[in-house]
């Protein structure tokens, strides 16, 4: 079993990785602004242009989630829009 170190040099080398999004019509970004542990609003910036749902309250677990699960199932298959 291989361990990897994660520190500062790892997670820079990571974001030189990150790509923003070119295809807006591929993405849909459904957020809860109660995240504990993501701030909804890096990923209404980040995903600016694309499909969004910002929803008031909820936790980072996605309080109601299957509430939203058909609709992400019929989004995953509709296929890129071009």
């Amino acid at each position: 079993m291989k361990i990897h170190h994660i520190d500062d040099d790892f997670a820079d080398k990571l974001c030189q990785l990150e790509r923003r999004p070119t295809d807006l019509s591929r993405y849909w970004l459904l957020t809860q602004t109660a995240d504990e542990v993501l701030d909804y609003r890096d990923a209404v910036q980040w995903y600016t242009g694309c499909r969004q749902n910002i929803i008031s309250g909820g936790d980072h677990s996605f309080v109601d989630y299957p509430h939203w699960l058909a609709q992400i199932w019929a989004f995953a298959n509709q296929g890129p829009t071009h």
